[in-house]
């Protein structure tokens, strides 16, 4: 079994999925990670529309800033 400090450290992105199946197996294994007391607190949304996408990003930044100040 990998040591987990080796999968966070050589964790990568990746930007594009080609199917449907990729996600679903993401998907799978997040739901299938341990919590503290089995609780399994998750909320996955998955988002595939690349305007949306950006759309989030951009609310992200202007609402990280306004939290600093």
């Amino acid at each position: 079994m990998k040591d987990v400090f080796d999968v966070i450290n050589n964790c990568r992105s990746l930007r594009e999925y080609e199917q449907d199946e990729e996600i679903k197996k993401i998907l799978d294994s997040g739901f299938k990670a341990p919590t503290d007391r089995g609780e399994e607190p998750w909320h996955f949304t998955v988002i595939q529309n690349k305007d949306l996408l950006n759309e989030i990003d951009e609310l992200s930044k202007k609402s990280n800033g306004k939290l600093r100040k």
